[in-house]
């Protein structure tokens, strides 16, 4: 990443944009360890790390990374152990942990809007006072183990049964717009 970028990404994001080691280090892993034959295949070491804290915050990097052509990894919480928030050429790693809201509840259609940082126990703790609960759980929740990642609530909780919509961009518009419903 060159010095033109990394001045652009602190003229907007200000202490939200890190570019020290220590820290691009840490938001290069997950949870899990990739074996050494995959590790060395990789340039996984992020080259910034950035905390969007709202839409306009994510076009913004959207239309830089694809100027710049830089590879850009979206992170939540990382405890996955997987290498999904693993970079896998350097680029930067979004960390979603400031957007993190739930935004609304519609007790009638049974739907909530999320921030893509939102954690699943402070979803949970929302639901909670409507007497509802989550249908999903990545292995990563805090959940029963009868609920989290088994076969059964896989099943029985497939993702395309309890999204509805997601906001989506393509590389042609970089505008924000509501996907296909998946119900």
């Amino acid at each position: 990443m060159n010095e033109r970028v990394k001045k652009e990404l602190e003229n907007r994001f200000g202490e939200r944009a890190r570019f020290d080691r220590n820290e691009r280090l840490v938001y290069s892993r997950d949870v899990g360890n990739l074996p050494d034959v995959v590790e060395m295949m990789l340039d996984n070491l992020a080259d910034a790390v950035v905390q969007p804290e709202n839409l306009d915050d994510l076009v913004f990097l959207a239309k830089l990374a694809t100027r710049e052509g830089l590879p850009v990894v979206p992170r939540g919480a990382a405890t996955s152990g997987y290498g999904g928030s693993v970079p896998a050429k350097a680029g930067v790693v979004v960390a979603f942990r400031r957007m993190n809201h739930v935004l609304s509840f519609d007790r009638g259609n049974l739907t909530v809007t999320v921030e893509p940082g939102v954690i699943w126990a402070n979803l949970e703790k929302a639901l909670k006072p409507e007497g509802l609960a989550l249908r999903l759980y990545p292995t990563s929740a805090p959940a029963p183990p009868s609920a989290a990642g088994s076969p059964r609530a896989a099943r029985a909780s497939a993702l395309t049964n309890s999204v509805s919509s997601l906001t989506t961009s393509s590389r042609s518009s970089w505008s924000p717009r509501p996907a296909r419903s998946g119900r």
